[in-house]
């Protein structure tokens, strides 16, 4: 299940001292920021964009913001590895956890200034967040086959150097309310290669945050799995699976095994599972290069 990210009824509220604090993938104007107007569309809180999710985490951890909001995998450019290499190197020591995710429907859009449309002259680079070049790059092979294509750190970040340099022959591919934010003319629409394109978002929260938000009732239970394997044991990791949906009656969803960063033949595997039942302390266990699996999180998937 997914849904589209647009504008959301937000609380009129103004935040309080005691109202929750949100980190995201930013700067604002980001895909990341439309999953937390959707989440958290009934609360007043603050926002506090950071510039990866490295620093979203360590807003946690340090006791900064109570969550945080960031994209873990997409349906056209695969897994964003910062989060899953981040999650592999602190999932035993974690002062915080993996409270729910979202998929949602991503559509991309071109922007440039209005000077470079006014000159009718095509775009010479074209910034964006890699995950969403690699997601239009087809289209851009077939309309924008020279220029060049410049990854930045967010899409929004895109949207603000084509404003900031807008005598230059640049363009900008994000969130549709980009335009709006920094006075860019939308000059194409829809521009991602799949139709079909989706993101999936995860929601972070430190140990002490209190649950939050309106999903709680219609979502479903989730669990995830880490396993850490040399290349000679991934035969290992079908038995793992068996066990696991013999003995807890889940169903797999989703797996994603990564290199381990700096170690050749070794890998980071984790798995996703959809359950009836939310008892995962009594099958934790420490990882092991023959393939035995730790639950690190029971979770919720918002519809």
């Amino acid at each position: 299940m997914s849904h589209a990210l647009g504008a959301m009824a937000l609380s009129s509220e103004e935040p309080s001292a005691e109202s929750p604090r949100i980190s995201f993938l930013g700067p604002s104007g980001t895909f990341s920021e439309s999953v937390v107007d959707y989440i958290f569309e009934d609360l007043a809180i603050h926002r506090s964009p950071q510039g990866t999710i490295g620093e979203c985490v360590d807003s946690l951890r340090g006791g900064n913001a109570e969550y945080a909001v960031v994209p873990v995998e997409n349906s056209t450019g695969g897994v964003v590895p910062d989060f899953w290499d981040l999650l592999a190197a602190q999932w035993q020591d974690r002062t915080w956890n993996l409270e729910l995710d979202v998929v949602s429907d991503v559509s991309q859009h071109l922007f440039a200034s209005a000077a470079l449309v006014e000159r009718h002259e095509e775009p010479t680079k074209i910034f964006s967040h890699w995950q969403a070049l690699r997601q239009c790059r087809k289209y851009l092979d077939r309309i924008y086959p020279k220029a060049e294509r410049v990854p930045v750190d967010s899409t929004a970040e895109a949207g603000r150097i084509a404003q900031e340099f807008a005598d230059e022959p640049f363009a900008a591919i994000g969130h549709r309310n980009i335009g709006d934010r920094f006075g860019l003319v939308r000059i194409a629409s829809s521009v991602e290669d799949n139709p079909f394109n989706q993101t999936r978002f995860v929601v972070l929260s430190s140990r002490e945050a209190p649950k939050a938000g309106t999903w709680i009732d219609a979502a479903e239970h989730r669990a995830l799995t880490y396993h850490s394997v040399e290349s000679s044991g991934l035969t290992s990791v079908p038995s793992t699976l068996a066990e696991i949906e013999a003995s807890r009656g889940w169903e797999l969803t989703g797996c994603y095994s990564l290199p381990k960063p700096g170690y050749m033949g070794e890998y980071n595997v984790f798995m996703d599972w959809r359950t009836t039942s939310t008892d995962t302390g009594t099958h934790q266990s420490r990882p092991n290069k023959q393939g035995t699996y730790v639950v690190v999180d029971a979770y919720h998937r918002v519809p």
